[in-house]
């Protein structure tokens, strides 16, 4: 079994919905599914690399990218920081470019790398990884909400991912 068929069969076992196959001349394979209730993730592997990537990027909703925007520089800046932050101490890749001047959206991403050895990988450190990976997401999320709206709305607390939409539903 290649390890093409062995990640699809993985997305399954672990409970996860295949969505989509996107094709990229770059990687070997890559796959779009949901784990979690409106958490996508990616997995793939670069042709020529040894490892694979499981990553979830995902878009500020417009109203958290105007509420972002109408923060001072000052609370910009410690907002990334604190952001990039959770990433970080999750053990994570990350990048964020949550004020982009070309008109899009804000966005972050996260990202673990892992190596394969014998074009294997075992299913638990496959299932552990997207695991965490979904789990820094929802901690993004919900730091997100909770800091964009603070004066906006108190009663709201918590995390609604259905404002976030995935990078690659644009």
């Amino acid at each position: 079994m290649t390890l093409k068929q062995k990640i699809r069969k993985y997305i399954t076992e672990i409970g996860g919905k295949l969505e989509k196959e996107p094709i990229n001349p770059r990687w070997e394979f890559t796959f779009r599914f949901k784990f979690l209730p409106n958490i996508s993730i990616t997995v793939g592997k670069q042709k020529g690399k040894s490892a694979i990537e499981i990553y979830n990027p995902i878009n500020l909703s417009e109203k958290h990218q105007n509420d972002f925007r109408r923060l001072e520089k000052e609370k910009q800046s410690t907002f990334i920081r604190e952001l990039r932050k959770i990433i970080i101490d999750s053990n994570f890749e990350s990048s964020a470019n949550l004020n982009p001047r070309d008109g899009k959206r804000g966005s972050f991403l996260i990202l673990e790398k892992v190596f394969i050895e014998n074009d294997s990988i075992p299913i638990n450190e496959f299932y552990r990884s997207v695991k965490s990976v979904s789990f820094c997401s929802m901690k993004c999320i919900s730091f997100i909400q909770n800091q964009l709206d603070k004066g906006n709305d108190p009663s709201k607390d918590g995390y609604d991912v259905k404002d976030f939409k995935p990078y690659f539903d644009e």
